[in-house]
């Protein structure tokens, strides 16, 4: 038999506020009052309820009555100061209730009379009020209930592979799993995507497995949790899973994705998002795009900023909120402007949000130097910080935003290149500046950051020279000096090295260097004899083995496909007439986070496997017959500079992009 309802409690009702029928409801909880939850039998309704005429009846009589007694009251108190009785000490109280204690009253009639009998038409009308607060409340758990529907329905869209999630994706991880996970993700993912504040996180989560099995953790706790889990699990590899005591690692991925993302589907991210519900859909896409090669997270990106624009992230008054929630909020903020622009350049596309967006960074501290209850926040007195890393990722994303917003509009390229060069010159300054504490440069994320810093250096300045999407002209002067050939192949040659063993936790960060492998294989088409060309094809061709099954896309050839005609051409110019036949050589398998290079003996230019099959991309040696714009007719055994300026190089390029954009998958 099923328990009866539980309805308003007592005291939501005497406040007349809504209750959410919690034990304790959320209102009485937060005011620090004792509820009193009732649970009975909801009053009939409908064709068993009383006719709305004689509940009008019953109204009508509670109302005379009243209006008698206060009659009553009246008139015992002009009989109390009229006479030489001792004067009247009751009257009608606040609350509707009657209470008169005249002496000479009370000779007739006891007082506790008028107290029993005002308390019996109290209740009288307040048995009427329930009845209504009962209609409502039905009417509005079914409007509740539909509006769960409809936002199920409507978030179902972002996440197809919630119905195929297991039979119960939310049971719990056992303690030690759990503690594991979130290990991991405070090592690995913290330590270098500030996104939350993690001793705060930390804590709801411990708080939501010691409560009592019958109270239900928070939702966006659960929420959160969850997403942690996933995203802590994209950092390691499956033979680190199973020697952590993790199970299979495939199916633990599975499990926890299906898990946030149904959990996701429940809530209002599109209709009304709070700052945990877009706290856990961040970390979420983040995890994802470790995990998943597709287009997927650059989809959702665009979901994550718009409901970044509802809460107002970005534009926040100080007055408007207490330094930690300002700080949660801009460090939210910044981490979807750093997911913005990895997706964008995963797909060769513009950030969305531009670089005014982001208007204050979050603070360079400590995660222990601030807390909830802080009137001020004071910055960290040591270097490095918790941030340190995070806030290297900052400058990056938006001197990548400025660099565009530079060329953005702009006739003639050459006339901003010289604040080009002033923006790239300022941002290797400032993340190559030398910091205080020089000890604490022996820890591996301080390794971590220097590294990062050098790669990032030139990965900006391959940007800067050949953006990833189409330039109405050549933005680069002809007085430029700079060796686009020789820095993408030092770019693709540190990515492929072997990861240093204290290095190995961040490993999982290596994204793929598919920009760099471009514009190397577009160098290579308009210089391929030059003596220093025979180093980069092998770090080239390396780089395209490895990269094929993990950049993103590559099974349907959106942006892959581009990318395996150009190699397939620079092959067909280096090609000898030893190599003319040989077309089998099949992409390799090498693991995700390592590479062993290439010896330049056993990757030469005329190995009998010097061609790649093109047909998993659909293509076949037809497609490559078709004129690379008359680029053919420009490219020389040697390369002068002096003659062709960079005009050759920057066709190439332009080519490449146009393929790019509009290339049939």
């Amino acid at each position: 038999m099923n328990p009866p309802p539980r309805l308003a409690c007592q005291q939501c009702k005497s406040r007349k506020i809504k209750c959410d029928k919690g034990a304790p409801c959320s209102a009485c909880r937060n005011s620090g009052l004792s509820c009193h939850a009732v649970q009975r039998a909801r009053l009939p309704r409908g064709k068993t309820a009383k006719g709305s005429a004689s509940n009008r009846d019953l109204a009508a009589r509670v109302a005379r009555i009243e209006i008698l007694l206060e009659q009553q009251s009246k008139q015992t108190a002009i009989q109390g100061t009229t006479s030489d009785q001792a004067p009247v000490t009751g009257n009608l109280r606040n609350d509707g209730l009657v209470g008169v204690t005249s002496e000479k009253i009370a000779d007739f009639v006891a007082p506790d009379f008028w107290s029993a009998l005002s308390s019996e038409v109290h209740g009288l009308r307040e048995a009427l009020e329930d009845d209504a607060e009962d209609e409502a409340n039905t009417h509005d758990v079914e409007l509740t209930a539909k509006a769960a529907g409809d936002t199920c329905s409507t978030n179902a869209i972002l996440f197809p592979q919630w119905s195929k999630s297991y039979a119960n994706p939310y049971d719990d991880p056992p303690p030690d799993v759990r503690e594991t996970l979130l290990h991991l993700y405070h090592y690995r993912v913290d330590s270098v995507y500030k996104m939350t504040h993690w001793p705060t996180v930390l804590s709801v989560i411990r708080a939501s497995h010691t409560q009592p099995q019958d109270v239900s953790p928070p939702f966006s706790a659960r929420m959160l949790e969850f997403a942690i889990y996933f995203m802590s699990l994209c950092t390691i590899t499956d033979i680190e899973a199973k020697e952590m005591g993790l199970g299979v690692r495939s199916d633990m991925l599975q499990h926890y994705r299906s898990a946030v993302e149904e959990l996701l589907v429940r809530s209002n991210l599109l209709q009304s998002p709070d700052v945990f519900t877009l706290q856990t859909f961040v970390v979420y896409l983040v995890g994802l795009r470790t995990c998943c090669s597709g287009a997927y997270t650059w989809t959702l990106v665009a979901v994550a900023v718009r409901a970044a624009t509802l809460l107002r992230l970005g534009e926040e008054d100080p007055k408007d909120f207490s330094p930690f929630d300002l700080q949660l909020r801009q460090r939210l903020f910044f981490a979807i402007g750093i997911l913005d622009t990895h997706s964008a350049l995963d797909r060769g596309t513009i950030p969305i949000l531009p670089s005014t967006s982001f208007r204050a960074p979050p603070l360079n501290i400590n995660d222990d130097d601030m807390h909830p209850t802080d009137k001020a926040i004071q910055p960290s007195l040591q270097y490095p910080t918790d941030m340190s890393h995070t806030a290297m990722i900052y400058e990056a994303m938006i001197c990548q935003r400025r660099l565009y917003e530079i060329s953005d509009g702009v006739q003639n390229g050459w006339e901003q290149w010289t604040k080009k060069v002033e923006l790239l010159n300022e941002f290797k300054t400032s993340i190559l500046s030398e910091r205080t504490n020089i000890h604490s440069y022996d820890s591996p994320l301080e390794m971590l950051r220097r590294m990062s810093a050098q790669k990032i250096i030139v990965s900006m300045q391959l940007l800067a020279r050949r953006p990833p999407y189409r330039q109405p002209h050549n933005i680069v002067p002809p007085w430029d000096d700079f060796d686009i050939m020789k820095s993408a192949t030092e770019v693709l040659e540190q990515h492929l090295q072997p990861i240093p063993v204290e290095l190995q936790p961040w490993a999982w960060k290596n994204w793929v260097q598919w920009h760099a492998l471009a514009v190397l294989l577009a160098e290579l088409m308009v210089r391929p004899q030059e003596p220093s060309s025979d180093r980069s094809y092998i770090i080239a061709k390396q780089s395209f083995r490895h990269y094929a099954r993990l950049v993103a896309d590559s099974e349907s050839g959106l942006l892959w496909k581009p990318i395996a005609k150009l190699m397939r051409r620079v092959q067909r110019l280096r090609q000898t007439p030893d190599t003319a036949g040989n077309k089998n050589l099949a992409i390799g398998t090498e693991t995700v986070f390592t590479v062993p290079i290439v010896t330049e003996q056993t990757c030469s230019s005329t190995s009998n496997n010097d061609l790649f099959d093109l047909s998993n991309w659909g293509m076949n040696e037809d497609d490559l017959n078709v004129p690379f714009l008359g680029l053919e007719d420009h490219v020389r055994p040697q390369y002068n500079d002096n003659e062709d300026g960079n005009e050759i190089p920057w066709l190439a390029w332009d080519n490449f992009v146009r393929d790019i954009n509009f290339s049939p998958p």
